[in-house]
This record gives structure tokens, sequence and C-alpha cells, in this order.
């Protein structure tokens, strides 16, 4: 009897061996993939024919016109805040207008802004099939003359922002 169990014992202790043996190869040889990282939305181009609300910003008295298309729903939009504020303190010294582009009423999209302590110039109100922006935020730079000089979607990381803040301070001080 104590030979079986010897013998049982003994195949169990291999089948062991051979299992954590080939765990560790199959994890050498196939590694975990790890966790996807936190969601940062790419900047893509918008063409300028479906941004048709251009023509409702006020172009005149900037070199440029910053337009922040936002929704308030969106998370992404409540995180850049600290960005905006900065921008909206830039704007004089910069000589740039700070829109903000909506969907929403205008009283719901100012009271919005003041909230967070983000001063725009002005807010243009959209309807959903015109905006032509496919996410919030979208940030878009758009010079005197009405052309799109820079488009970034999604909340951005500190290359992006100095990239955006070094175009619109350009030759300035």
């Amino acid at each position: 009897m104590s030979r079986k169990l010897d013998t049982i014992a003994s195949t169990l202790l291999r089948l062991a061996c051979m299992a954590v043996i080939g765990d560790v190869t199959w994890r050498h040889a196939f590694p975990p993939i790890p966790a996807a990282p936190k969601r940062v939305a790419v900047p893509r181009a918008v063409p300028p024919e479906k941004l048709v609300w251009l023509s409702q910003t006020g172009f005149s008295g900037a070199d440029r016109t910053v337009a922040i298309v936002i929704r308030e729903s969106c998370g992404y939009y409540t995180a850049s805040m600290p960005f905006y504020r900065e921008l909206a303190a830039q704007q004089r010294a910069a000589s740039f207008r700070l829109e903000a582009v909506t969907t929403d009423r205008v009283s719901q999209c100012e009271a919005y802004l003041k909230t967070h302590d983000v001063a725009v110039d002005d807010v243009v109100v959209v309807p959903p099939d015109r905006l032509g922006v496919q996410g919030t935020p979208t940030l878009l730079v758009i010079a005197r003359n009405g052309k799109v000089e820079h488009v970034a979607t999604g909340q951005l990381d500190a290359n992006g922002q100095k990239a955006v803040v070094d175009l619109l301070t350009q030759g300035r001080g």
C-alpha cells in the first residue's frame, strides 16, 4: 500500500512541477499585455468646410481667435479647465480672442465657465448637426483671416498645451 502512495505522491509532484514549469515558460514566452493607458485624445484635423459656424465668430481686433468647442458633460473639458484659465489669463498680452462654442444655451455655458473661473470673450451656440467636430473639447486656433491654424481634440498633455501657447505667443516679448 505504501508503494502505491509513494507512486501517487511522486506522480502528483511531477505533475505539479510540470505545471509550474509550463506556467513559467508560458509567461516568459507570452508576457501579459499591459493595461491600456489612460485615454488621451489624439489631435486630428477638422476640415474648415465642416466648421460652418466659423462665420459667427468675430475675428477683428485680435491676431487670432481661440475657439474651444465644449460640452458641459465632457469630463475631458472639465479636466482641461486649468489650461483654459491659463489661456484666458494670457489673452490680452498675446492678442487673441477666447471663445466658447457650444450646443447648449448661452446662459448655461456662461454659468459653467464662471463656475470654473474661465473668462471668454464670447459664447457661440451652434446646433449639433452643424458643429463639425467629433469630440470635445476641441480647441481651434483661427487666424484673423479665418484660416484654421491649429486643431486639437481632447484633453491636451503638457506638450500639446505648450504647442498652443507657443503658437499664440510667438513673436511676442
